[in-house]
């Protein structure tokens, strides 16, 4: 008897197969020393920024890069939204400044 998922198909037998070539499923064990990670681009929109709020809250994402055109100020994010970040949640953020006019400048 065979089950199928969102992730792809799996079986009653131990055997996984992924529903794509890049996705490979790996057990609960297996992810929770890992954590989630996540890119966030527009992180200080009106729902960018209870996006980023929630991901840096959360123990589940380990990693938070954020793509913007400034470098985005977490203390400001966290008056907004009402969430307050420790130090070490804070860290889980990496942001790339992008100067967002120059991204086409080579075509």
């Amino acid at each position: 008897q065979k089950h199928h998922s969102i992730m792809g198909n799996s079986s009653t037998t131990s055997t996984q197969k992924p529903s794509r070539k890049h996705v490979l499923k790996v057990s609960s064990a297996d992810k929770q020393d890992e954590g989630r990670s996540a890119v966030i681009m527009g992180p200080t929109g009106a729902t960018g920024k209870y996006i980023l709020s929630y991901l840096i809250a959360s123990s589940e994402w380990k990693k938070i890069t954020i793509i913007h055109r400034r470098i985005v100020d977490l203390d400001d994010i966290s008056k907004k939204t009402g969430v307050i970040f420790t130090d070490e949640q804070k860290s889980k953020v990496t942001q790339h400044k992008v100067d967002m006019e120059k991204l086409c400048e080579n075509e």
